[in-house]
Formats: structure tokens, sequence, C-alpha cells
């Protein structure tokens, strides 16, 4: 099929014309002001064509005939975008899903769909007809996420307004970390035409090194807080990191970045304590006034002598509402994508320049961070960012309409009602509390690598939920004292103790794993140790987690063969 029909050089014209001339051609022969032929000479129009269309034939529109009449085909584009509206947006092949569940329910049969069903270049050319759909990568959000209301919004920012009141820029500060990968992610190349399988030799790995980076809504930018998997920290990894521009050059941070290291390798309650006594607060004493430190509400950025010397200090601690940060967390919204798209950058130079380094020796890392912020500020800059970041999410000028505009409107529906578009059509069981995320692998969808940034919770009673998938802490053997590490769901909840079913690993970086039916054991809340960001479905019935999970360390012994001791 042409997918983009080209007329060729010299070939008659057809159909040249638009409708409302042709209109107006016949409105003057019926008016007897013109007869067809001398109507077809003044207007170009052939002969035939007038005849026909002014006795009643041939009003058919030129070339191949829709299968669907324009009414029916509003229709479905208008559900396909309200689709998209409510967060749930439609691929091709969910359009053409609804295409052949419309044409089985009328009895229509199209003998040039494979059964019934509509083609891509069907899909694809209904979109170009009307010119109102376009296909966009999107950002994927949890159902949590997704339910984050106006009034939650607003809440906060009746908070915010009166915390904020007569603060200058300079004194309001976003933190947060993030992690940055060995891995540069996918690029394009060129290669010879037919080419299946395109590859590039470089060697990565899936490690990855946290960084804790805070920036005020002036656009200063203290240096980072680079924490290390590891039980040590050694000298030479503590050299060449980030110092003076582009980040802030008062002599408070005169210093520059600050080094340590975790057995985990995220941020815990001790390094966030360590950050914001060394690189947070003697920017912040050089400042007069109230200040205001923003960001989420993490139990590991709680400690008791932070709280105290906030209030020593005159400064305020604003978290922000949970699920939302993807909406108001200024760094997240405007910061780590240029940091991360730049990282990459300058790894790709680096690996192309030590081809025979497997990973980034953690002696190089903190250079190479150096050169990723120095290369923001080449191509942009970080103070411009900085400002936009604190802009886009409100914060300042304050104004909560940047955020309430991004939520969904008012129509937007039960979140726990919705049903898959696709198990609808094909009448295929689907669990109705839940929509489950399959994994699309059409080629359509196919994005470039993103880095993924580590989502360990600590774990609280609180924020314990059913459905959670945890970390857990096993004790084998006759004394109990060899320890392994679980992935676990948590079944049920009571009385504090947790029923969890285990999860057993199908390979050999540990991402993907399934359920063991038989795996199901009782712990304390003591056991277990982080919650894990909700894994992907697939439609074996396997999990996939966005990372590796690198702490898991299991047995060969069956569950069913040890019971966990409780606190």
């Amino acid at each position: 099929m042409v997918r983009v029909y080209k007329k060729k050089v010299g070939s008659r014209p057809y159909a040249n014309r638009s409708d409302e001339v042709v209109e107006e051609a016949l409105q003057k022969v019926a008016d007897g002001e013109l007869s067809i032929l001398k109507a077809s000479k003044m207007y170009k129009i052939p002969y035939g064509t007038l005849y026909n269309r002014f006795n009643g034939k041939h009003g058919k529109k030129p070339g191949g005939q829709a299968i669907f009449s324009d009414e029916d085909e509003k229709n479905m584009i208008a559900a396909v975008s309200k689709c998209g509206d409510w967060g749930f947006p439609l691929t091709l092949m969910d359009l053409r899903l609804i295409a052949k569940t419309s044409l089985d329910k009328r009895g229509i049969i199209v003998q040039t769909f494979k059964d019934n069903l509509p083609g891509d270049d069907w899909a694809r050319s209904l979109s170009k007809r009307h010119n109102t759909l376009t296909q966009r990568i999107t950002t994927n959000i949890s159902r949590c996420r997704a339910e984050v209301s106006p009034a939650t919004i607003n809440l906060y920012f009746d908070n915010l307004s009166s915390v904020l009141k007569d603060i200058p820029a300079d004194n309001i500060f976003n933190y947060d970390e993030t992690n940055l990968q060995d891995d540069p992610g996918k690029k394009k190349f060129l290669f010879k035409r037919g080419t299946k399988y395109p590859v590039q030799v470089q060697n990565h790995s899936k490690s990855a090194t946290t960084i804790m980076v805070c920036g005020s809504a002036s656009g200063i930018l203290l240096p980072p807080y680079i924490i290390y998997k590891s039980k040590n920290l050694w000298e030479s990894w503590t050299n060449e990191g980030p110092k003076g521009s582009p980040c802030c050059e008062s002599p408070c941070c005169s210093k520059g970045t600050r080094y340590n290291c975790t057995p985990h390798g995220w941020m815990d309650g001790i390094t966030f304590k360590e950050w914001f006594f060394t690189l947070f607060l003697p920017h912040a004493n050089r400042l007069t006034g109230r200040k205001v430190l923003i960001g989420d509400n993490l139990a590991s950025h709680f400690n008791p002598e932070v709280i105290q010397q906030c209030e020593d200090s005159g400064i305020d601690f604003v978290c922000l509402p949970k699920n939302a940060t993807h909406l108001t967390q200024p760094l997240d919204v405007c910061f780590f994508r240029p940091l991360k798209q730049s990282w990459r950058f300058c790894l790709n130079e680096w690996k192309n320049r030590n081809t025979k380094m497997q990973s980034i020796p953690k002696s190089s890392f903190p250079a190479l961070v150096s050169s990723c912020l120095q290369r923001i500020n080449d191509v942009g800059s970080i103070s411009s960012n900085l400002e936009s970041a604190f802009r886009a999410t409100g914060i300042f000028p304050l104004d909560r309409n940047a955020i309430l505009q991004k939520l969904p409107k008012e129509d937007y529906p039960n979140i726990n009602d919705i049903v898959s578009v696709t198990s609808a059509i094909l009448n295929t069981d689907s669990d109705d509390d839940a929509v489950i995320p399959y994994i699309n692998t059409d080629s359509e969808n196919e994005v470039e690598n993103e880095d993924v940034i580590p989502d360990y919770q600590t774990p609280t009673k609180d924020n314990l939920e059913i459905g959670d998938f945890v970390l857990v802490n096993v004790q084998l053997g006759k004394r109990k004292k060899t320890i392994y590490v679980y992935a676990a769901v948590i079944k049920s909840i009571v009385n504090n103790i947790y029923t969890l079913n285990g999860l057993k690993s199908l390979d050999d970086i540990k991402q993907i794993f399934k359920i063991q039916d038989d795996d199901v054991f009782d712990v304390d809340i003591i056991h277990i140790i982080a919650i894990l960001k909700t894994p992907k479905l697939t439609k074996d019935a396997n999990y996939i987690f966005l990372q590796p999970l690198s702490d898991v360390r299991e047995a060969y012994l069956l569950p069913m063969y040890y019971k966990l001791k409780t606190a």
C-alpha cells in the first residue's frame, strides 16, 4: 500500500479542486446563469464531473472509500482523546480493536481486513484524515500519583503561602537525591540499510552512584554530595569533584563536593545529617532572615539533631505532598533531565577514551560529575534551569495554578473502576481492583532507555500497606545466624505482624521475579529492610523491576523448612 501518494510529473490533474468551487459552479448551473459546458470551461472542472454531480450521480469522495462514516470516525477519535485526557491513553492497536468490535457488532465483514481487524495503515490514515491525534512518548506515573487531587494541591499551597511569606528567592531551597548510572543509554548511528541487529560495542554495567543535589529559587546550586556503595571511603575517590563554578563560589562552599559511603549506596539518616551540617547549613547561616528547605517526606530525611538545628537557625522544613513530587519537586521537573542528558554525553566520551575499562572507577567518578555540571552550563545555564524549576512548580513566584492546570480534568473517572480497554474489547477476564500495566513490546512504543532512580523507602508502620513490594531479612540455620535477603509482597497485616509472599528471581541480575505460592511467612517490621518501587507485571505473570535488586541474597532451601523469629 502506498502510504504517501505522490503525483508523477506531467500526469493529468485529478480532483485538483475544492468542494466549494464545485458547489459554486453547480449553483450557477441550477440558477440558469451558465450551462454545464460553460461552467466546465470557466471553473476548469471536467464536463463529466459537473454532469454527474448535477444529476445526482457519483457523489462520493474521489479515491478509495472509507470503511466507516465520517460521524463514526469522529466518535472514535473523540473516545481516544477522552481516554488520553483521563491519563489512560490508547495505542494504535487499541484503536484498531475498537474498530473491529464496531464492525463485528454490526455484522460487517471487510474482506481487506484480516480477521476483520483493521491494519496499522488504517489506524495511521484515520489519524491523518482527522489531524487531531498524534503519537507521543508518555511518562508513566503510578496509580497513587494519578490520584493526586486539586484538594491536596490546594492544601499544600495554603501551607506554602504562609511559610514563604516575605521570603526572598535566595532563601528558598529544594533538595533531592538521584543516581548516575554506568550506562550511556541508546544513541542513533548510521548502518547499512537492512541491518537487523545494529549494535555498538561499549562496556557498561548496571551500577549507579547516588548524589544529593540542592538548589535555590535564585539559581544557586550547592556543591553535590556523593554517596558511594561501599563500607569504606578512600581518599582517591574524593579528588577532582565539583568545586566553585558552576556551583556556589561563596566561602561557605569553598570546600566543594562532599563524599560519603553506605553499604547499600543510597541516602540514609546518617548521610542526610552529614549533608545538612557540612553542606547546607554553612550556606544557610550566611543568609539573613528565615530560610525554607523543601523536600520529600522520607523518614531518612528527618533526625532530632537536624530538626533542633533548624529551629535554632531559623530554617523551616516544607514537605511535598505525598505521591506528587513529579509535579511539585522543582529538581524533578526541570533540573534532573538536563543533568542526565549531560551525564550520558560525558560518560559516552569517557568510555570512548577508556575502551578497556569495564565500568567507571570510583576514583574517576568525581571528575565526570564535574564535567557533567560544566557541560550543562556550556550548553545552557544551571541558574536559569533552577529558576525555571521553581517557577514551573509554582513555588517562586507563588502560583498554585501552575500545578492545578496539570491535573486531570474534573470528569476524571474513578481509577478503581477503570478496566483495560483492550481487555474489555476482547472480552478477556481482568482484575476489577486494578489496572495491570502489561509491558508492550511493539516497536512503535520503544523509547530511549532512561536512567532509573532507585526508589527505596524506609519502612514504617504508617507507609507499609498490603500489596507493597519489600526487601526482608530472613534468618536460616539451626542457630538462626545465617541471614538472607528476599524480595516479597505483603499479603496481610494483622496486629503489626506482616504476612509476606516470597518472590524468586528468574535471572542472574535479579531483575525478573515470580511469586512462589508456597513461600508464605510472617515477619515483624524490624525484618523489613526497604519498600521497593512497584514492578511491572508481564503476561507470563512475572514481575520486572526497573532496576536489578542487587541486595537480594536468596537461599536454596524452601521457605516451608524455616520459621522467622519475630521481635
